[in-house]
């Protein structure tokens, strides 16, 4: 990656497990691609990559299962403005440390169903926009989300997210689902954000137009869950069917 060129394409072919101070790393993609041409590339720590005009496509990152982050990947350093993260499955959350008009599409978080979570963390002065609608199941989940997390999820971060979800739902948990505050423009085709276990609002601005429900928790498995808790923040919600459920 280093050695490539300003418009040059980096092309793995094979599994890849980065060597080194892992924790440490910070690969530079300004006005390159890293093309994982349907292959994993994995770090025991999360991914860090930066660079303006950067784009990695195609493929998976991960992290190692016991590690304490709670992100696979990591937008940062002091340049990432029009970063695009195309086609790409992690197996825990993201976060944008740096940059504005972060673009993700096609992105699926997909966490170990043996992990305490994941986090989507969208920093102060950042932006990025999840665009999806085709999704592919890798396991017994049935993958139905452009965020998708199998354990408990937190958004957070004092940043903008846009979720694009033409089809299915913006947001899912398949047990905690918590939003700690940052502002959210969710169209969806179905439900804008859900936990199964629960859904909580500590705070934040959202928009929400969705097919279904725009807030939803339910759990048909135990009647003792699924609850939705908002404590504060500020809601323009156009739902097809209840705006809060």
């Amino acid at each position: 990656i280093t050695a490539a060129g300003a418009g040059g394409t980096i092309t793995l072919l094979r599994d890849y497990r980065q060597q080194g101070d892992e924790d440490a790393v910070l690969l530079d993609l300004t006005d390159k691609t890293l093309d994982l041409n349907g292959f994993t590339y994995h770090f025991g720590y999360a991914c860090h990559f930066t660079g303006s005009n950067g784009t990695i496509k195609n493929g998976a990152m991960t992290i190692d299962d016991n590690s304490n982050d709670t992100w696979a990947l990591a937008v940062n350093g002091p340049y990432a403005d029009h970063f695009t993260i195309d086609g790409v499955t992690l197996n825990k959350g993201i976060l944008i440390q740096h940059g504005t008009d972060v673009q993700l599409n096609d992105l699926t978080v997909t966490t170990p169903e043996r992990n305490d979570a994941a986090a989507v963390q969208i920093n102060g002065g950042c932006s990025a926009t999840i665009t999806g609608g085709s999704y592919t199941a890798i396991d017994k989940n049935n993958i139905d989300s452009v965020v998708f997390s199998k354990t408990d999820l937190t958004l957070n971060g004092s940043g903008s997210l846009t979720i694009d979800a033409q089809a299915g739902h913006g947001v899912v948990s398949k047990d905690e689902l918590t939003i700690t505050g940052g502002s959210y423009t969710v169209t969806a085709a179905e439900h804008g954000m859900t936990g199964k276990d629960s859904l909580a609002v500590a705070g934040g601005d959202f928009t929400i137009i969705s097919g279904k429900d725009g807030l939803h928790a339910e759990n048909a498995d135990d009647s003792a869950l699924g609850f939705l808790y908002v404590a504060d923040g500020t809601f323009t919600i156009t739902a097809q069917g209840d705006a809060v459920s």
